[in-house]
């Protein structure tokens, strides 16, 4: 698997690999040991006063009942060989399908009670009115009696607390990042959704980031789309037309987030060379 994706997964392949061949090696060398100290030998000597003293990790557990209905079930299998293969042919056919079923989402959401919210102000905004509008949020979340615990940091990337958060904004005075801690980890799925809809509303002026704690591998977003063009003006107008698109297609409960380039660092200049 190519790409960030590939080098998160491409571990956990060797790891298999590695374990397996661990416990083949295993079960032919200390298994096998162990089987040959512990187990009796049943071929010489009297039957019956070996049964009577083989115990049940040696011999394993017998249920009359259910080894009764296995051995109906064996001899019912060979009489009818040809239903017996369509059976065992339709359980993993049944199993393709019921993984199509399946969320295609590679990396399922972490169950952690925990969760990041981002808070961006205008580019000329300065850290302390930043600072101000992280008090008016923790106002907001005070309501919430799942919430236990706010930790702010404004101007930089919160330290990180969970593996693959990104930490992209350094010395950036609109900007502030929370770690939220609340009771368990359906207080937070719970409240994500909630407190989005909430501090959009009452909190105008900032654009806020609720977010979840995802697995994988580091990303910016879980939807992103990128447009280049040298135009800044018109990259600011299509970004703004997509945005519309998304909330045509009911996807305006999902925060949009536009970010501008920045500042261009060297200038086109069209030199003419003297005429001889």
């Amino acid at each position: 698997m190519p790409g960030p994706a590939g080098e998160f997964v491409g571990a956990i392949a060797i790891t298999v690999c590695f374990s397996l061949l661990g416990s083949y090696l295993i079960s032919h060398t200390l298994v096998a040991g162990f089987a040959a100290r512990w187990l009796l030998d049943t071929t010489q000597g009297d039957k019956a006063s070996e049964a009577k003293n083989t115990r049940w990790y040696q011999s394993g557990i017998k249920i009359p009942m259910i080894s009764r209905r296995f051995e109906g079930s064996i001899a019912l299998a060979i009489k009818h060989p040809f239903l017996t293969a369509l059976i065992a042919c339709a359980l993993p056919f049944a199993g393709f399908w019921g993984a199509g079923q399946l969320t295609e989402q590679f990396f399922p959401p972490s169950d952690r009670d925990m969760f990041e919210i981002q808070l961006f102000l205008p580019p000329q905004a300065s850290i302390y009115a930043t600072t101000q509008a992280t008090q008016e949020v923790d106002a907001i979340m005070a309501e919430f009696e799942d919430v236990e615990q706010i930790s702010w940091l404004v101007g930089s990337n919160y330290p990180s607390f969970y593996y693959n958060l990104l930490s992209r904004q350094q010395g950036t005075p609109n900007f502030a990042q929370a770690m939220v801690k609340v009771r368990d980890f359906e207080a937070a799925n719970r409240l994500i959704p909630v407190l989005q809809q909430q501090l959009d509303t009452r909190l105008p002026q900032a654009q806020i980031l609720v977010r979840k704690l995802e697995q994988g591998p580091p990303f910016n977003a879980p939807l992103e789309v990128r447009v280049y063009g040298p135009n800044l003006d018109q990259l600011k107008t299509i970004g703004e037309e997509i945005r519309l698109i998304m909330h045509k297609h009911r996807m305006s409960l999902i925060p949009v987030r536009r970010c501008n380039p920045a500042r261009l660092k060297y200038m086109l200049t069209s030199m003419k060379r003297p005429a001889i």
